[in-house]
């Protein structure tokens, strides 16, 4: 499991343009790689809260009282008591016996999927994303991340087609459809899904169902690249062996870790690729010029690939 909210790691919060990096692409690494925390997108106003790669909740979209209203749950006045009561509206109606944990939670995933279905169809312009310390309250939601997935894959705007993706672990024999193989095999962590389906030979339609096929069964994975927003390292206090790097690009990638700003901003004023970047990152990592801020659970994602 990997978590935003490691006790070794600072606490991580980002603002990412959605031309810059696609909050569907975002959305995918977060729930694939078990993230926990937050995402707050503008200009909705809409936040996002999830729980190793679940969504548990979500705020400012459409109010829980308005849908347990609409279903037939409440009447007027139901609410307006229960919302005066001293907790979480879902836990005053519990509590005072008004609806079961079954009703609620059925409502917060309503709600939730709402919300993503929103999110997804009209992309927010930017969106923050923060580590939590620690999870929400019951009840939650709880849309599992395999839920989530095949909601994220649905649409063809939606697809990362700009991410690259590699293989994922598995364990015991699988059996895929002719076209998924076509598609698995030139998944390398390198090729943008773009550049794959590009490369497999198959008509449009059956190369992107192939793509929703396997990343619904979380048989391939987006590539620790995009962990690169969640990295900050700065260079290690001078000794008497120090040895800058011999290579240029790296002596200037070095020169602007600074501790602050993320690896992937650092990549983009400079005009490297990111798999350049994930590459020198990794490298001055390894020999002990560089220590990490934040992010050291997806720096040691991007080691296992470069």
């Amino acid at each position: 499991m990997t978590t935003l909210d490691a006790p070794s790691t600072a606490p991580i919060e980002f603002t990412a343009e959605h031309h810059q990096l696609p909050f569907a692409d975002m959305l995918n690494f977060v729930i694939t790689r078990e993230l926990t925390g937050s995402l707050h997108l503008e200009p909705s106003g809409v936040t996002l809260h999830l729980r190793r790669g679940m969504l548990d909740a979500a705020q400012g979209h459409e109010p829980l009282g308005q849908i347990l209203l609409r279903r037939g749950y409440l009447t007027e006045d139901t609410l307006a008591d229960a919302l005066a009561g001293p907790d979480l509206l879902g836990q005053n109606l519990i509590y005072s016996g008004v609806l079961t944990l079954d009703h609620v939670q059925d409502a917060l995933r309503y709600q939730a999927q709402l919300a993503l279905a929103a999110a997804l169809q009209t992309p927010p312009t930017r969106y923050t994303l923060r580590s939590a310390v620690s999870s929400l309250p019951e009840p939650r939601a709880g849309l599992g991340g395999d839920v989530l997935l095949a909601e994220l894959v649905a649409d063809d705007e939606l697809l990362p087609l700009r991410s690259a993706f590699h293989i994922a672990p598995t364990y015991g024999d699988v059996h895929l459809p002719h076209q998924a193989w076509q598609v698995l095999r030139l998944c390398n962590g390198r090729r943008t899904l773009e550049r794959v389906l590009a490369a497999s030979g198959l008509p449009p339609v059956e190369a992107r169902d192939a793509v929703r096929y396997l990343i619904a069964r979380r048989l391939i994975v987006q590539s620790a690249v995009i962990g690169l927003k969640l990295i900050s390292v700065r260079l290690k206090p001078a000794t008497s062996t120090y040895q800058p790097p011999a290579a240029l690009r790296a002596n200037l990638f070095l020169k602007h870790l600074d501790g602050l700003t993320d690896a992937w901003t650092i990549a983009q004023k400079l005009k490297f690729s990111l798999e350049e970047a994930a590459t020198l990152l990794v490298s001055l990592h390894r020999d002990g010029l560089v220590e990490v801020v934040r992010g050291h659970r997806e720096l040691d994602l991007l080691a296992e690939e470069f």
